[in-house]
């Protein structure tokens, strides 16, 4: 495997971690980083005893290690919470009342939809739920976002804070035991953003602070990760050329744009991780890396910590960076999705790799399922270094031990919804 520090690498500008903090020897000289690129080593966000950060991203459901939770859309029904239990391999509605129908709020897994489905997160000790802001006619919102949290079991569900009526909030997320972290954007009766700032809310109390204020707010910016105790966003900008092309000029103004890692530190400011610009590469953050593939087809470890760019593997330039996912990294091992460039969902399978992320060993795994029409690999609900939840065709649920999984192996132990 090729190794090299970050700088110039992949021709993308990265700071690394600074060897001077304050634990260190006052005698002991300070590497020179440029001032505009270098990156202090993290500070602990005030949250005592709260646990380490874990990122939730745009999933349709929520693992935490004992069950796979996730809200059931029925036909003609409101909609439900289920689980699927692991070690009883049953999944059920999240209700233990005798003889409920499940068909309003005096069943403990009801969930109150008003347009879209809340983005469902499940914490070690509570489930947590986002529901975004519903827009009425013109420009004024008809219900707020908010924030809902029930026990493990659906019950006692309470709202424990309500944005602001022109606040709008993202769709990944970061929570620790008694945080969520989210990023809020500031909207005008015209629908434009005026500011965008990383937020806290306590889950007890329902307390919220205001981590930081987030630069330009023009710039698409999401939640992307966790690194350390903080929260990985990616900002999204026009390369400074492009700026100045007609507004009907998407392609070329598509192709500068910049995709930029920052966590922001204790003082409140952005900190740059890691940089890559559109149609040359694409990136994906678990723990402390960056896992990049490149136009080139080369797969590279970006460690944020030591510095190293590492070429973990090389899939060729045919693959190209416009059909290229991460859905999962499982222990040391990272799961990628991939389709040779140009072709379309249907017309060639898409082929699933796992990539040891240690010595950059790869196999290609062969599982396989119809879903919407077409061949492709069977989606991962969930993974851990236990077992893998799957699906598969006409909604069948299968659990599989994690080693079979990454063996290459199509058997599953079939997960029925208890009706």
């Amino acid at each position: 495997m090729k190794k090299h520090v970050f700088k110039g690498a992949l021709g993308l500008a990265l700071a690394l971690l600074t060897a001077c903090t304050p634990a260190a020897s006052s005698n002991a000289p300070c590497e020179s980083v440029p001032p505009e690129s270098a990156v202090q080593q993290p500070a602990a966000v005030p949250a005592a005893d709260a646990g380490p950060l874990t990122f939730y991203g745009l999933e349709d459901g929520s693992g935490n290690g004992r069950g796979y939770y996730e809200i059931l859309m029925r036909e003609g029904k409101p909609p439900v919470l289920t689980c699927t239990d692991f070690e009883a391999a049953q999944r059920t509605v999240l209700c233990e009342q005798p003889g409920c129908a499940h068909t309003d709020e005096n069943c403990s897994a009801f969930v109150q939809i008003t347009t879209s489905r809340p983005r469902l997160l499940a914490l070690d000790d509570r489930l947590v739920l986002v529901h975004g802001r519903v827009p009425a006619l013109g420009q004024t919102p008809a219900v707020p976002a908010r924030v809902e949290v029930r026990e493990m079991d659906g019950t006692g569900s309470r709202t424990v804070f309500t944005f602001g009526a022109n606040e709008d909030v993202g769709l990944y997320f970061a929570a620790d035991k008694k945080h969520l972290y989210a990023l809020i954007r500031t909207l005008s009766d015209g629908g434009s953003v005026l500011d965008a700032r990383l937020l806290r809310v306590e889950l007890d109390s329902g307390a919220v602070e205001n981590l930081a204020q987030l630069g330009n707010p023009q710039d698409n910016i999401l939640v992307v990760g966790v690194f350390q105790n903080h929260v990985v966003m990616k900002r999204i900008y026009e390369g400074g050329w492009s700026r100045q092309l007609p507004t009907d000029n998407w392609e070329q103004k598509i192709s500068s744009q910049i995709h930029s890692l920052f966590f922001v530190d204790e003082n409140g400011q952005e900190q740059r991780l890691f940089q890559w610009q559109q149609f040359q590469s694409v990136g994906f953050v678990f723990d402390q890396c960056c896992y990049v593939f490149d136009k080139d087809g080369e797969l590279h470890k970006a460690d944020f910590l030591t510095g190293e760019d590492t070429v973990l593997a090389s899939f060729g330039p045919e693959w190209g960076t416009d059909f290229v996912d991460c859905p999962v990294k499982i222990g040391d091992t990272l799961i990628l999705e991939m389709r040779p460039e140009g072709t379309l969902p249907g017309q060639v399978a898409t082929r699933r790799f796992a990539v040891n992320t240690v010595d950059g060993t790869q196999v290609e795994l062969p599982q396989q399922t119809l879903l919407e029409g077409w061949q492709q690999p069977v989606p991962i609900l969930y993974a851990d270094d236990r077992r893998v939840l799957t699906l598969w065709e006409n909604g069948q649920y299968g659990l599989m031990d994690t080693s079979d999984f990454l063996a290459g192996s199509d058997a599953y132990l079939p997960v029925p919804l208890a009706q």
